[in-house]
């Protein structure tokens, strides 16, 4: 049985991850802004630069004005990120649902609309 709950957890999971990635993906592509979803299982961020993270040298060129202001977004709306870093990332549990996925997009769509004006 525990098992079971196990494996309907990763599904959920999956789902949440799948709808966070694609929501982020339509801000970005709506915007054409140069910034790029990164999902590892439960957890993902929005690095802010065209292309992936390869190494340090990569991290360190990042602008991390962007990644305080996505902080700051999400914070004053309800989503609470680990503190300051280039890179915001989120971690989903099996408590999360849709509605916090959607609330999160529509954060991250406010960010986008601030910076780039409403698409």
């Amino acid at each position: 049985d525990s098992l079971t709950n196990v494996a309907e957890h990763n599904v959920h999971l999956d789902r949440l991850r799948d709808r966070m990635r694609s929501g982020l993906q339509a801000v970005i592509d709506r915007h054409g802004a140069p910034w790029t979803v990164v999902t590892a299982g439960a957890k993902g961020c929005v690095s802010f630069m065209p292309g992936r993270i390869r190494n340090f040298r990569d991290f360190r060129s990042l602008d991390g004005r962007y990644g305080h202001a996505h902080w700051l977004v999400q914070h004053n709306r309800g989503a609470f990120l680990p503190p300051w870093g280039k890179v915001e990332q989120w971690l989903m549990s099996v408590q999360h649902t849709d509605d916090d996925v959607d609330g999160f997009v529509a954060n991250f769509t406010h960010l986008a609309d601030s910076l780039y004006g409403a698409a």
